[in-house]
Order: structure tokens, then sequence, then C-alpha cells
């Protein structure tokens, strides 16, 4: 971290100077032979070693103390803002929040586009950066400026596009697969096949020349479905037949058992009677 980076007024003394950074002390500690260092800077000389030698003479030591003075000492030194055109001055204790306000801070763009401007010019900037977002006039969709025009061609769903088929304009992107299905949609040019197809019409046409279709093939359409119907009620004829033979066989089955059923009920009632009489029970 070493020292801080202040323009000071009138000029730093040396007595707050960091023998090692050269900037003015932070956070400063104090070595037996009496030099101040920053604390960040005495860690990094020291390093993990138990003694170290002083920057300034060279004495061996192995303690240092916090130095608090000298601390509120350069705390309350006077600078002038580190941003040329800004007038501001204070104490050096003051100089960090003033800078996260100064309008002549140079900041990064918050969008990331890797320029720095200064605050006051940050709301100029934002409006002409490459990289702000912009909202897609069809979806609404927020998009960075540069990708606009790709977000359109490839990618918005609310996009007004040429039908594949057609050549139909306007038809919004999410739109397309509807409008062009070969059931439901409305495109003139798709190849659909004809509504009687399930009984036999194997026709198929775009969809614009279907409706001369139906009227061309209304007589054969009507006998294709006279047929049809004609197929259905034989085939449901002969299932209804077939059930009822089924039914026939199982009710024969029925009667047999219960027949079989009664003739073992008298059989063994009779049983039950000889067995009485051979007891001598009445």
């Amino acid at each position: 971290m070493g020292g801080y980076d202040a323009n000071f007024n009138p000029p730093l003394e040396d007595k707050y100077k960091c023998p090692i950074c050269l900037a003015a002390l932070r956070d400063p500690v104090q070595t037996k032979c009496g030099h101040r260092l920053c604390s960040s800077c005495f860690k990094t000389i020291r390093g993990g070693n138990w003694y170290f030698r002083c920057p300034v003479d060279n004495t061996w030591s192995n303690h240092v103390f916090e130095d608090n003075a000298v601390k509120r000492e350069v705390l309350s030194l006077k600078v002038n803002c580190l941003n040329s055109n800004c007038v501001w001055t204070g104490e050096l204790r003051e100089q960090q929040t003033h800078l996260k306000n100064c309008q002549f801070e140079k900041i990064e763009c918050p969008n990331k586009c890797k320029t720095d401007v200064m605050r006051l010019d940050l709301d100029k900037h934002l409006l002409e950066c490459p990289l702000r977002l912009e909202k897609c006039e069809h979806c609404k969709i927020e998009v960075v400026v540069t990708q606009l025009a790709r977000h359109h061609l490839l990618m918005c769903p609310k996009f007004p596009v040429n039908c594949p088929v057609c050549g139909e304009t306007e038809v919004m992107r999410e739109n397309i697969n509807g409008h062009i299905n070969i059931i439901s949609g409305d495109c003139p040019m798709v190849v659909v096949p004809c509504s009687f197809r399930h009984i036999g019409c194997m026709h198929q046409d775009q969809r614009c020349k279907m409706s001369k279709h139906y009227q061309d093939m209304n007589t054969q359409h009507l006998m294709m479905l006279s047929t049809r119907l004609v197929d259905l009620e034989t085939k449901h004829r002969l299932d209804l037949e077939c059930c009822a033979k089924k039914f026939e066989i199982l009710l024969n089955e029925l009667r047999q058992r219960v027949d079989n059923s009664e003739k073992r009920n008298m059989q063994l009632e009779n049983e039950l009677k000889e067995y009485k009489l051979k007891l001598g029970l009445n």
C-alpha cells in the first residue's frame, strides 16, 4: 500500500516522509533507533524474519511501536486536491472523502467501456457511451447499443421479418412459425393437404389454391364421404354382430355353469339324505 499520495501545501517535510516509499507516512511505526516507516513498508522489509535492519542507519532491531502522535500530525497536514482545476483544500484525513465526490476526479465508466471520464462529464459520456443500454423499440428489452442491429437481425421476437414462403412483410419473428403452420397458419403460399385426406383425397397444394380444389372436387369429396360412411356403417354392423356372437357364447357358458351348479346341489342334497338315513336321523 505504501504512503499517502497527496499534493501537500506547504510541501511535505522530510520528517513525515517514509524512507522506503518516499511518500507521506501511512500508519507510521517507529524503530528503536527513532526512525519512522509506513506500517506496510515495514512489513515488506521485515518479511518473515524476527530481526530487521533499519533502512536509514542499518541498525538491527526486533521491535517497533505504532506512532499515533505522528499519525495524527500527518493526517492533519493541509493538502490540495490531486485533480487539476479543482480548488478544494483540506486536511489529509479529508482527502479520500473529497475524492469520492470530486467533480474533477476521473472515474471508470460504469458500463465497462474502459473509458475514464471526469465525474462532471459522466452524464454526458453515458449518453454517448458505446456500451450504453437502449430499449429495443419492438420488444422493449434493453440491449447494448452496438448490439442493437444484431439483436434486430437475429433475436428480437417482435421484430418484423419477411415470411420465407410468401414474402409477406411485417410478420413478427415470434409469429413466423404460426404463420406458416400447415394446419393453423394463414400463409397463402404454404403447401397444405386436403381437408378430406382422412377419407382418401391425397391432393395437396398451396393454401391459396385449395378453395378452388374444394369447389372442383366437391362431388368427389361427397362420394368419398358417402363411401366412408358406408364403410363405417358396415364395420359398425360387423362389430355389433361379432359382439352379439361373443355375448351369446358367454351367455351359454353362464347357463351351463348354472345348470351344473344346480345338478351338483341336488346331488349333494341326495347324499345328505342318505347319510341321515344311515345315522337314523329324520
